[in-house]
């Protein structure tokens, strides 16, 4: 049976993303991810695709 995904929009936060998934970039390079994964929304991540917290300093109000 296969694991379900979940994905929670943190209002003027990340994409938290319950389940491994596998991310693959622009290059084509792949990343599993652990049990939980908090992605980036503001786009000023230092360690996109995931969150770093930035967006606490950027104002992203999404």
């Amino acid at each position: 049976m296969e694991e379900e995904i979940k994905l929670e929009i943190i209002k003027g936060g990340p994409l938290k993303v319950h389940g491994s998934v596998t991310l693959i970039d622009g290059d084509g390079n792949e990343t599993k991810t652990k049990k939980t994964a908090f992605l980036c929304r503001c786009g000023q991540s230092q360690n996109e695709p995931y969150c770093d917290g930035t967006h606490k300093e950027c104002g992203f109000e999404k």
